[in-house]
């Protein structure tokens, strides 16, 4: 097993996508369960899965034949886990405190004061993803605002569900970068 990996990391390295489409179909599901041990969310789980893939292939250079690939592999596994926990668990602390500090501003003023806070927040939303290019910004739609599954999407774009799923996680770190650069007096 380690030198057909061997042989598949090599041809990857050179080029070959399909190398990098084996390799991936090969660990996508123990990687997944690595994951899901730690996270305990299977989105979280399948976000972890395709960071995971991403760190590996774009590192694959930096991989020692002399040990296991698939130990490498699920040890950035597990990394990429325990940063998305630690992530989520500063987001939710930061959303929470937003969410009170608003419920508190607004308890008592009128719904419609409210609802337009809310459309606002949604306008600058669509504004940062129309910054997207394409298909990036398409997948966000399929999957957000129409409520599309990955394999919905899949079939629409004509696509494979690996490559909605890469995709759609590409456009996530895009937004991300677009978020943080953005000046956010312009909302």
């Amino acid at each position: 097993m380690k030198a057909a990996d061997n042989i598949l990391i090599q041809e990857a390295l050179s080029g070959n996508q399909s190398a990098y489409t084996l390799l991936l179909d090969k660990y996508k599901y123990a990687v997944y369960a690595v994951a899901l041990k730690i996270v305990k969310n299977k989105e979280d789980a399948e976000d972890v899965v395709m960071e995971t893939f991403n760190k590996a292939f774009n590192h694959l250079s930096t991989y020692n034949n002399e040990y296991a690939f698939a130990t490498w592999l699920f040890k950035i596994a597990t990394n990429t886990a325990i940063d998305l926990l630690r992530k989520n668990n500063i987001q939710k602390l930061s959303i929470d405190d937003n969410e009170l500090h608003l419920e508190e501003k607004y308890s008592d003023n009128n719904n419609a004061e409210f609802e337009l806070i809310k459309k606002q927040d949604k306008n600058y939303v669509l504004k940062i993803i129309q910054q997207l290019e394409n298909p990036y910004r398409d997948m966000i739609f399929y999957r957000y605002f129409d409520e599309l599954s990955y394999g919905e999407i899949a079939e629409k774009t004509n696509t494979s569900l690996a490559n909605v799923k890469i995709i759609l996680h590409r456009a996530k770190k895009q937004l991300q970068k677009i978020i943080l650069h953005s000046d956010f007096s312009n909302q």
